[in-house]
């Protein structure tokens, strides 16, 4: 695994100890997210293969049994949800900058030829359009410096 530097992580995953759920931080510009997700591989096929996906943030291909299907409560203390298909790690920040095997393989499978900056805005869009969609409402984040 790459050693990720703090301004390449649009998204951090919590996970519990299991893997099946936890808190998920999103940053898009100047804006911070954290909301509580559960996470699901993806269902198998008739052959009992699971089914590789395009993940709904970053667009990374992912096979099998990195693919997964992530789910978001829509409001608190309501039973309404939502769910998208992802990369089951949630690694999409470095897939997207090609720091992982994953995203370079994604890059040549989907013959994706866009700039870096650009899957890094895509990423943003992703995660402004979830925060709407289930209604986050932002950490507010000071990271100016104090002036005299």
């Amino acid at each position: 695994m790459p050693k990720a530097l703090w301004e390449n992580l649009e998204m951090i995953a919590l996970p519990t100890k299991d893997g099946t759920a936890g808190v998920l931080i999103l940053e898009s510009g100047d804006t911070l997210y954290a909301t509580s997700y559960e996470l699901h591989m993806v269902s198998r096929d008739s052959t009992g293969r699971a089914k590789p996906v395009i993940c709904d943030f970053c667009k990374t291909w992912q096979s099998g049994n990195r693919a997964g299907n992530i789910t978001f409560s829509t409001e608190r203390h309501s039973l309404s949800s939502v769910s998208f298909l992802c990369c089951l790690d949630l690694r999409c920040s470095l897939h997207i900058r090609n720091m992982t095997q994953t995203g370079k393989i994604s890059r040549s499978q989907l013959r994706e030829d866009i700039s870096e900056e650009h899957r890094i805005e895509r990423l943003k869009n992703s995660i402004n359009m979830l925060a709407y969609r289930i209604k986050l409402k932002p950490i507010i984040v000071s990271n100016k410096e104090n002036t005299k």
